[in-house]
Parts: C-alpha cells; structure tokens; sequence
C-alpha cells in the first residue's frame, strides 16, 4: 500500500534526497544510522525509568534514516551493489529489534514474537527469491515493510493510551504479516505456473 503512495510522492521524496545530502552524502553512514538509532530506541525501551517519548523518537529517527537513506543514493548517485546489501542486512535487523521492543513492553507471548520475527523474515525473503527469478514483486502484499513500520508507530502511540489495545493491534499486525506471505507466495506460484505453461 505505501509503495503506491512513494510513487507519488517520489519527486519530493528526491528533493529531500538532495538537501540531506548537502549534510550526510553518504547513503551507507545514513542506513548505519538507521540501525543505530533503532538500537538506541530498544535500549530506551528496555531501561524505562529514561522515558517512553525518548523511544518514540529514536523509532522516528530510525524509519526516517530507512526512507531517506534511498534518496540521497540517487541523489549523490551512490547507489551500489554494496549499499543494497547494507540496507537488507540493517533492515531485517532492525525489523527484529522493533519486535523484540513489543515483546517486552506488550510481554508478548513466545510464540506471538517468534511469528512476529518469522513473518517479517519470510516476507522479505519471498521477495528476494522471486526477484532473483525475474519477478517483480514490489507492491504485492498488503503489508509490505512501510506498511508495517507504519503499523508498529501506531502500536507505540496506542500504547501510551491503553495496553491492552496496543496488544491487539500486534495481533492484528500479525495476522496482517501472515496473509501477506500467502499473498507472496499464491502471486510467485501463478507466475512461475504460467512461464511452465508457456514453455511446455
């Protein structure tokens, strides 16, 4: 869903990928950063006498870092093999220190969180297989990465009015990464379905 609205945006997402890069011209320090402020941001939530908006923010650092980091490698015109690489090694990382921030202060069962993790996992790697096949994949999924950085911000709002909510809004973030894996894989099926076909 948000890979539509990027598109739209894309235009004014380069022109903050130009004015960034008159400060951090380089994309990879940018993705590192991502990481670290999402370390920063587990470590807040962890010691809770610092303060739950401290961990609010560092998140929002976090995912800018991850939106922006794209932007100013084309801006610079830095993209490389070597920067793509960065930024799905950091970004699963990261997706695995979001969720074990909602395991501990939702006190998430177990197996919710080990779903949770396998989920994310799973997702992205469907995408990277295909692709490596010749599909495209992007947009397929009702709740690509964006979509579910989106959806763990408003867990973390919700969170500061009722726990309880914030709770079942993971359930419900799960249940959405669940049927995007079948999403994923029903679309790879068909498509790979079709090329047999056609060379039989």
């Amino acid at each position: 869903m948000l890979t539509k609205l990027r598109k739209k945006l894309g235009k004014n997402i380069e022109k903050i990928g130009y004015l960034i890069a008159l400060f951090l011209p380089s994309p990879n320090i940018i993705t590192l950063l991502g990481l670290l402020f999402a370390v920063i941001f587990f470590i807040t939530v962890l010691l809770k006498n610092i303060g739950y908006i401290y961990a609010l923010i560092f998140y929002l650092f976090s995912i800018t870092m991850d939106v922006i980091d794209g932007a100013v490698a084309r801006a610079t015109k830095k993209s490389s093999k070597l920067g793509s690489f960065l930024d799905s090694i950091t970004d699963r990382v990261a997706d695995t220190i979001y969720i074990m921030a909602l395991h501990y202060m939702l006190n998430l069962q177990s197996i919710i969180t080990l779903l949770l993790i396998f989920g994310c996992l799973m997702i992205s790697y469907t995408r990277a297989k295909a692709e490596s096949l010749g599909l495209k994949m992007e947009g397929i999924g009702i709740a690509e990465r964006g979509d579910r950085l989106i959806i763990i911000f408003i867990i973390l709002l919700v969170y500061i009015i009722n726990i309880k909510w914030a709770y079942y809004l993971t359930l419900a973030l799960l249940l959405l990464i669940l049927i995007t894996i079948i999403q994923r894989i029903r679309h790879v099926l068909i498509k790979l379905s079709a090329i047999t076909v056609k060379n039989i």
